[in-house]
């Protein structure tokens, strides 16, 4: 519980620590039961259920593992009521699950016309493996396999406070707070289930380019991505994240600064690094690009990476990206979530308890060879996989004399599902 009484509004955030699973022949189960919670309960129908969140004016939304509600103080209590109703007694109906298959098959027919969503749904099955969690994809074959049984099971396996976390931030009295919490959930009871083994991403192949054909489309989607072996824990955690700022981290970093000021080719060009628990780190250069200069953007992508490793970043570069991060920080500490945040990284993640508290110092402390140093050390640009998603009758012959850092690169085309062609 974050107290604070400066606005009369109160947040109410559930998360539940569940492991990734792999789904099989039942992929979109977990969707399906993201979209089907919060249809009211077995003591409330949809249509009350809603109309009354709406008549508290708050906001009810709800996962797979998690929930949230925002409101103002007067309606707080309510709305705790109504979402631990929603939570501990869904209104799980055939018919509305029926019409929740329709619209999830609905959605994998637009996102398979989407040059965005194929490109994300190829670069995660090479990157993981079609038997990893986060590789895997709903089809119409596996939402047509999930049987109302199956999402009663997968409620009961997901929804289980084993390792929930219940935060509450804004107006509102600490104790009053947990007399509630006791009251409401004090009925339930956790169960002790059998983690299934996670399986491994599949072991990264050498600089690899995949070319994936979208037809009659006029732009490409070009990243340049690689998984990595670092968390938060991690001592270099920090030069990383500055790394990443500099070399891709907005308008002002080299990225944006080469392809989109000097050469024109896009309208923005990004990088971006994330941690996870359960899976590797994973670092992401993107950009939308037109067909006939992908191959030039790639180059410059990839030559922007390895200017990272090959030569130390300016003063200046390294004084700008620690003030922006600076900034950020602070101004994110004006959210009373954001302390939530921190408090939830530090038990979730198992990070030290002064983390965020030396936050700022430890930014501070990153050295202009901490930079080079990291670079070389995980932007792992010999393990790459360089994706580009458009129309490949425009891209193909662009292609035939690709050689990054003069060096031919391996070039494989992929179907819209990550598939080698022939």
């Amino acid at each position: 519980v974050i107290e604070d009484h400066k606005l009369p509004r109160v947040a109410m955030v559930l998360f539940i620590d569940n492991q990734p699973q792999f789904q099989g022949n039942l992929k979109g189960l977990n969707r399906l039961l993201s979209s089907m919670m919060g249809n009211g309960s077995r003591n409330i129908s949809k249509d009350d259920f809603n109309e009354e969140v709406d008549f508290l004016g708050g906001q009810l939304s709800f996962g797979s593992s998690s929930a949230s509600a925002f409101s103002l103080t007067k309606s707080s209590p309510r709305m705790m009521e109504l979402m631990a109703e929603a939570l501990l007694s869904p209104n799980f109906t055939e018919s509305d699950f029926s019409g929740e298959k329709l619209r999830l098959n609905q959605t994998i027919k637009r996102n398979d016309k989407t040059v965005k969503a194929i490109a994300k749904r190829v670069k995660n099955v090479i990157l993981y493996g079609i038997k990893h969690p986060s590789g895997e994809y709903p089809t119409p074959e596996t939402i047509s396999n999930i049987e109302f049984d199956d999402l009663n099971q997968r409620y009961l396996e997901n929804f289980n406070p084993h390792k929930g976390y219940l935060f509450v931030i804004g107006d509102v009295d600490t104790k009053q707070i947990k007399d509630q919490v006791s009251q409401l959930f004090g009925s339930w009871k956790s169960k002790t289930q059998r983690q299934p083994t996670l399986i491994e991403p599949v072991k990264p192949s050498p600089l690899t380019l995949y070319l994936t054909d979208v037809p009659d489309n006029a732009q490409a989607e070009l990243s340049v991505v690689f998984n990595t072996t670092v968390n938060k824990k991690s001592p270099d955690f920090f030069a990383l994240i500055l790394a990443n700022r500099i070399l891709g981290g907005g308008p002002q970093a080299r990225l944006f600064l080469n392809l989109r000021e000097d050469k024109a080719y896009t309208y923005g060009a990004y990088s971006s690094f994330n941690t996870y628990k359960y899976a590797p780190a994973q670092f992401e250069a993107t950009a939308s690009v037109r067909n006939n200069v992908v191959d030039q953007a790639a180059i410059e992508m990839i030559k922007e990476i390895a200017l990272m490793q090959n030569a130390p970043v300016s003063a200046a570069e390294l004084a700008q990206a620690k003030a922006l991060y600076v900034g950020e920080f602070i101004r994110s500490l004006e959210q009373p979530i954001t302390v939530a945040q921190f408090a939830f990284d530090i038990k979730y993640q198992q990070l030290r308890e002064d983390f965020y508290s030396s936050y700022l110092k430890k930014i501070s402390a990153v050295r202009i060879e901490d930079i080079q140093r990291v670079a070389q050390r995980y932007f792992k640009l010999e393990n790459a996989g360089i994706f580009i998603t458009g129309n490949a009758a425009e891209i193909r012959p662009k292609l035939k004399d690709f050689a990054p850092l003069g060096k031919r690169v391996p070039i494989k085309e992929l179907d819209q599902y990550g598939n080698e062609l022939p």
